[in-house]
């Protein structure tokens, strides 16, 4: 290789690790990945009203809901319901989410503090390969059970689903009620009218005497 060879060589070297040291100058500078900037999804005024028109509806007594969170409180107010109405909870996550106007990530929060505190029992049915069957809830706590025999759990608890054009459908706990109260007003109504027959039937003898 001539002198001139080697120079441009020295040359061309030296350019080229000009070039690498900048370019690690700037790669150090920047980083290496941009940060993901996560979307929040918009919060709902109507969803967080029905969160908070469900977590005080009064199911749960002061004590004990002043160790949840609202959304908590939410969640755990329709667990309570449910056991009002059949004796245990056996809703899906989603279902106890969807009624409470929260996710179901604070209904699980809210089923693992409830069984911290003793509170509640919480029966996993899990499935190896299928999806997992519905939790089965109980109420164990002696207050918490006092509190739902006097019928505190769905005193206020009227409405627990909203959509989007605001239509609104009664929770199972409250359909027996409903039903009941139906029953009640019927037979009043027969009373009634039977009262009034009777009424009329004695006017009838009475003229014709």
């Amino acid at each position: 290789i001539t002198e001139d060879a080697a120079e441009r060589i020295t040359r061309a070297v030296e350019r080229r690790r000009t070039i690498l040291r900048t370019q690690t100058r700037k790669t150090r500078n920047t980083p290496l990945l941009d940060a993901v900037k996560r979307t929040k999804l918009p919060v709902r005024p109507d969803r967080i009203q029905h969160r908070r028109r469900v977590a005080y509806c009064g199911a749960l007594p002061g004590h004990i809901a002043a160790k949840f969170t609202i959304g908590q409180i939410a969640a755990l107010s329709i667990i309570v319901a449910e056991i009002k109405s059949k004796g245990r909870c056996e809703l899906y996550v989603g279902q106890i989410a969807a009624m409470a106007g929260c996710c179901g990530r604070v209904v699980q929060t809210a089923l693992t503090e409830a069984e911290r505190h003793r509170l509640i029992k919480v029966e996993r049915r899990p499935r190896a390969g299928r999806s997992n069957l519905s939790n089965i809830v109980i109420a164990i706590d002696p207050t918490l059970l006092s509190w739902i025999k006097r019928g505190n759990a769905n005193k206020h608890l009227h409405w627990v689903n909203i959509s989007q054009h605001n239509n609104t459908r009664v929770i199972n706990s409250l359909r027996i009620s409903h039903t009941q109260h139906m029953i009640n007003t019927q037979r009043v109504n027969q009373n009634d009218k039977r009262k009034e027959e009777g009424v009329n039937t004695s006017r009838e003898k009475f003229s014709k005497k």
